[in-house]
């Protein structure tokens, strides 16, 4: 029975319905949480705009290098081989065979990333190459022969090495496949420039893996302070064709390199012009910098996209960290300002509690122990710390109990 009794003691001590004191509390821990909520949310939106920020940098600035690095890469090559079309070793008639391939092999051995360099005859046969390689096979159909033979300068896309396969894994020893890209032009007589023959030449793909560990061993500072590469961040490298298929993956995929990749939010990022884009991919969300190959100079791009990506979490996850941080800080701040809340209202209430009992008191008969105890509440707010408001209100309290009574 006491302990019922106890119970609805605190309960009305703490009731808001019932007691002021807790009322005003409750108001001050409402207030509090309202308070740190906004502070919370505006402290939130700031940090997570400024990680996003700084990761979109990150990975749009090392795309944009990646794709400056391929460009430049690929007109160096096209100039090598434009240039090398104008010399007399190709266009003089007199010129050897020998003397052709003894270029051709100076060539590649000063830029190892050539896999096969060939001259070629205006028929598609080939007069002098690199190594002797395929030295009198006809090339007249393949598609970097056929596109020289119209007169421009030609750069071919990544494919599958056809003809030069199963010789150059007899040369290397390798099972792997290998991957080209080609760069050819025409050689003119300079008398006539009429189109006396073709150079052309296969670019080992491996040049791009290069490029995509150069870019991912890169310094990268995390929301958090701590530096380490773009590759220890998680962050990874691919290149894909203007229509989305990949011709270069990070270590350890295999998506496959004949189909094309489904990403509506990087395409969708693309046609807006927005180098940044969230993606979910393979059923994880990421975020992605996106840059476009343009060409460089005479070299008009072959329209590569270069996507670095990173998982979301981990971009985040300082943001994440901090957003738990400030949670906690705001649920105690609330609690510290409700027992602030608590002493307050405690103090505002003891006058107001003194009252109401001298007022029962009074009411149930007890006048003159009631009005002595009004009397000395309001000869003391008087004689010491009390405002003219609670002494005020004393008196009126005074007054009117006793009118009611």
């Amino acid at each position: 029975m006491e302990s019922r009794t106890g119970i609805r003691k605190v309960w009305a001590y703490v009731n808001p319905v019932t007691s002021f004191r807790a009322r005003l509390v409750l108001a001050f821990a409402i207030t509090t949480l309202i308070t740190c909520g906004v502070l919370l949310a505006i402290a939130l939106v700031s940090n997570h705009t400024a990680q996003e920020a700084s990761v979109q940098n990150v990975l749009v600035l090392e795309s944009g290098k990646a794709v400056d690095i391929f460009d430049r890469s690929m007109f160096e090559r096209l100039r090598e081989i434009v240039i090398a079309t104008s010399l007399s070793v190709f266009t003089s008639p007199t010129s050897t065979a020998s003397e052709q391939r003894a270029y051709l092999d100076t060539m590649q051995t000063t830029y190892t990333t050539y896999a096969w360099i060939g001259y070629t005859a205006i028929n598609g046969t080939v007069l002098a190459s690199t190594d002797g390689i395929l030295q009198g096979a006809n090339v007249s159909a393949r598609p970097w022969f056929q596109a020289a033979a119209l007169g421009a300068p030609f750069v071919g896309d990544v494919h599958n090495a056809l003809l030069l396969q199963g010789i150059l894994q007899n040369l290397t020893g390798t099972k792997d496949p290998f991957r080209f890209v080609d760069v050819a032009n025409a050689v003119r007589d300079p008398t006539t420039n009429r189109t006396i023959g073709i150079l052309g030449a296969h670019l080992y793909w491996n040049w791009a893996q290069e490029i995509q560990s150069d870019v991912l061993s890169s310094y990268y500072s995390d929301g958090d302070g701590t530096v380490t590469t773009l590759s220890n961040a998680g962050i990874e490298f691919f290149v894909l064709t203007s229509t989305f298929v990949p011709i270069l993956q990070p270590p350890g995929y295999n998506y496959n390199e004949s189909a094309a990749l489904n990403l509506p939010s990087v395409a969708a990022a693309i046609t807006a012009g927005d180098p940044f884009a969230y993606e979910t991919w393979d059923g994880i969300e990421y975020v992605i910098g996106i840059s476009i190959s343009k060409g460089y100079r005479s070299y008009q791009g072959l329209g590569w996209v270069v996507l670095l990506r990173q998982k979301r979490d981990v971009a985040f996850k300082a943001v994440d960290r901090n957003t738990h941080l400030l949670i906690g800080i705001g649920i105690g701040l609330a609690l510290v300002f409700s027992i602030i809340g608590w002493i307050i209202a405690h103090q505002i209430v003891k006058p107001i509690t003194r009252v109401v009992k001298s007022a029962r008191m009074i009411l149930k008969g007890t006048k003159n122990d009631g009005n002595q105890m009004l009397s000395t509440r309001i000869q003391n707010y008087n004689t010491e710390q009390g405002t003219k408001f609670q002494r005020n209100f004393l008196i009126s309290m005074k007054l009117q109990i006793f009118n009611l009574k």
